[in-house]
């Protein structure tokens, strides 16, 4: 009798030893996947703390708890079998993104504001405005809306340029958040507080996702497996589609950036929490 009340203690002590590791895993994700919310929703942009540190801190996690990817799949792995899951994971969900980011790249990354006759564009220290024809409405974008990566550029060629102490004809414009290039010749921001052009046509960058989300779904991959980050794709599409459309249709400043991470991280928790057992469903429904 003695030796059984010591090995049930004993196994009670292993098991919730295992199930509070468990529990600690799975609060850091979710502090995780909220934090990058947050961040995305405020600065357009997932640090790379979050990110690269997910993806290293989901691969030793998974090696101490196998358990974040058999609970999933609804068996008892081995450690081994863990760590395949988790560089799979990782390896998965960020060639699938990279693959929707530099596609999303080609089809879409630039807008057009075309007008029929040449209009009045003025480029002042926060924001680009485009006087509208006729009826219409102004155009007014935030330059935090438009120069949110690295390489964003403005463009467009100017019939007349307006700037405090000069007069140009006939320039090509390309505008950063670093510099700004009028014809042969280079302003930094600065220089330029407040610039009026006439032309007919800016292309300004417009991208919805971004290599922060390529390493967003890497380190989701890293804690719960590829299957996780399929799910998640699959799932944040569904969602982004809804709420991105119906931003769209209430919104009036025709801004045009809709982060993309707090869908993917949603995407992520309904997955910890009952997500997989749609994955399995919708699985089943394919085999013969």
């Amino acid at each position: 009798m003695a030796d059984f009340v010591v090995w049930l203690a004993s196994t009670l002590v292993v098991f919730s030893i295992i199930f509070f590791i468990f529990g600690c895993i799975v609060v850091t994700l979710l502090g995780g996947l909220i934090a990058s919310t947050f961040i995305d929703l405020e600065h357009f942009i997932i640090p790379d703390e979050l990110t690269k540190g997910g993806m290293v801190v989901g691969v030793i996690f998974s090696v101490l708890a196998p358990q974040l990817h058999g609970a999933f799949l609804g068996e008892q792995i081995s450690r081994g079998s863990a760590l395949v899951y988790s560089l799979l994971g990782m390896a998965c969900g960020g060639a699938i993104i990279y693959a929707v980011v530099r596609m999303g790249k080609a089809l879409f990354g630039k807008q057009t504001f075309n007008s029929n006759k040449p209009v009045k564009v003025t480029f002042a220290t926060h924001a680009m405005h485009m006087a509208a024809e006729e009826d219409e409405e102004d155009l007014e974008l935030l330059y935090e809306e438009i120069f949110y990566r690295s390489g964003d550029t403005i463009t467009l060629h100017a019939e007349h340029v307006e700037l405090i102490d000069r007069c140009l004809w006939n320039q090509d414009i390309a505008i950063t958040a670093e510099a700004a290039r009028i014809g042969t010749k280079e302003f930094k921001p600065g220089d330029i507080p407040h610039m009026e052009v006439t032309t007919s046509e800016v292309v300004v960058p417009r991208e919805a996702m971004g290599f922060g989300d390529v390493k967003f779904m890497a380190a989701i991959g890293a804690f719960l497996g590829w299957q996780a980050t399929v799910f998640s794709l699959m799932f944040s599409a569904v969602l982004g589609a809804i709420v991105g459309t119906l931003i769209m249709a209430t919104r009036k400043d025709n801004a045009n950036i809709i982060p993309y991470g707090p869908y993917i991280a949603l995407a992520a928790v309904i997955w910890i929490f009952g997500g997989y057992q749609l994955w399995d469903w919708w699985w089943s429904g394919l085999k013969p």
